[in-house]
């Protein structure tokens, strides 16, 4: 929700602040929960800041900072840590900004590349008793389980063998995503992504963690209304095992690796243009280990975003076929069928006409796809009576008659189409308009 810069012409920065409280105290064995003699559990409380820089062009910068607290605890002891974890930077590629105006049908692509950072500490899975194969044997951890099995059990501290409870991962990370959108309806959208990660050296504690691979799946729709926005989704994660390096030799850690299934619901408020707070959750559906590991339980999360433009809005920026150079470009247009002339305030019911679907057009005549979307207009409208285009001129983006309608929106040119009874149909924003035809048909066959 909010302003959302990913497919307009600008500069933009986006910054927020996220929380999540996560719980992980579930052993399992491959899918089946069992019972942990120690009572072994994990949470977490971590704050992560991110900031992205978003140019005119559809590349983006984006650094993430976590920071917080991991409290592990057993039947014996409860060890906290506390700092900065690993810092992740990625540079974006967003393709849309080439061809969703003309084609909105094609879906939107997002390419990133970046590297996790080793700024958070990493835990040393040999500084745990419960990693002492004499003494788990001893305490008969999980009868019937040998010496060298318990050995590997996860850590009763924080231990790479639950990578989500520590802080650090103690090595440098590959990263590459792919993000999709599909707009299958103004206020529905559906989305798809691919988050992946290959450790690039073994980590400061000679371990060598395994690849991950994170897929999600879901839907978001503001259809309620405008200023809430709410979407669920299937995230499917698999982890490859990790490896002790021992010298020349590495040794595969059996309790390391899986898949994990789960729900993530999320709402997300608009509470003031441009700042915006989301909540949700990370509910586990299926859970399938390798070996023994202590798997996620729940994780709560919830934050505030502000996202603001550092160059001009996208309406005000003259066009490259422009007709107008950047000097004129906030001058009053000189067309007489204008019903809202100079970005004047105005009430819509004003200008309805009544028995007849009515098109209200928001443009400017510096905006030259405005100009061209205007000339179409005015041919469908002779061969169609039943149909008035009124039109607005906002002149600049400054104007009462923008604040008062189309604020939110990321630029002209826009359509309201109104039935014959003066209710609202669709607005179509951008590279959306050239869909007019199909709504107002749509409408006569109601």
């Amino acid at each position: 929700m909010g302003s959302d810069y990913n497919d307009v012409q600008v500069w933009w920065l986006r910054s927020g602040l996220s929380y999540s409280l996560s719980e992980m105290a579930t052993m399992r064995l491959n899918s089946e929960a069992v019972d942990d003699p120690l009572q072994r559990s994990f949470r977490g409380n971590m704050f992560t800041w991110r900031t992205d820089i978003g140019a005119p062009f559809g590349t983006q910068f984006s650094v993430s900072v976590p920071a917080g607290s991991i409290t592990a605890k057993d039947i014996a002891e409860e060890v906290m840590a506390t700092g900065i974890g690993d810092i992740e930077l990625r540079l974006r590629q967003n393709f849309a900004i080439f061809y969703h105006d003309a084609h909105p049908a094609i879906p939107r692509v997002r390419l990133s590349a970046g590297v996790g950072l080793p700024t958070g500490e990493p835990v040393d899975p040999d500084e745990s008793d419960s990693n002492n194969a004499a003494k788990a044997a001893e305490a008969g951890l999980l009868p019937g389980v040998d010496e060298h099995e318990h050995s590997l059990l996860p850590d009763s501290a924080l231990g790479v063998y639950n990578i989500n409870a520590a802080l650090g991962m103690g090595t440098t990370w590959l990263l590459a995503d792919l993000d999709l959108w599909w707009d299958v309806h103004k206020e529905v959208v559906v989305f798809a992504s691919s988050q992946n990660r290959v450790a690039l050296h073994k980590s400061s504690v000679d371990m060598l963690l395994g690849p991950e691979i994170r897929g999600l799946v879901g839907v978001s729709t503001s259809a309620i209304v405008d200023w809430l926005s709410v979407s669920v989704g299937f995230e499917l994660m698999w982890r490859g095992r990790h490896y002790e390096i021992n010298g020349d030799e590495e040794e595969e850690l059996l309790n390391s690796g899986g898949i994990w299934l789960s729900v993530v619901p999320t709402t997300e408020f608009r509470i003031a243009d441009p700042i915006s707070v989301h909540i949700g959750a990370r509910v586990p559906l299926y859970q399938e280990v390798r070996g023994y590991q202590i798997t996620d339980d729940w994780t709560l999360f919830a934050g505030i975003t502000g996202t603001f433009s550092l160059s001009e809005p996208p309406s005000e920026l003259p066009s490259a076929n422009s007709v107008h150079p950047p000097a004129i470009a906030h001058a009053p247009s000189k067309r007489v069928d204008v019903a809202v002339r100079d970005g004047q305030a105005f009430a819509v019911a004003d200008i309805l006409v009544p028995n007849k679907i009515t098109v209200i057009d928001y443009f400017a005549d510096w905006c030259a796809p405005c100009i061209a979307l205007g000339e179409e207009l005015d041919v469908y409208v002779k061969e169609n009576p039943h149909v008035v285009v009124q039109r607005v001129d906002i002149v600049d983006w400054e104007s009462p008659a923008v604040a008062g309608h189309i604020k939110s929106e990321q630029g002209i040119p826009i359509l309201d189409i109104y039935d014959t009874h003066g209710k609202l149909v669709q607005r179509l924003v951008q590279g959306e308009t050239s869909r007019f035809r199909e709504v107002i048909e749509g409408i006569g066959s109601r």
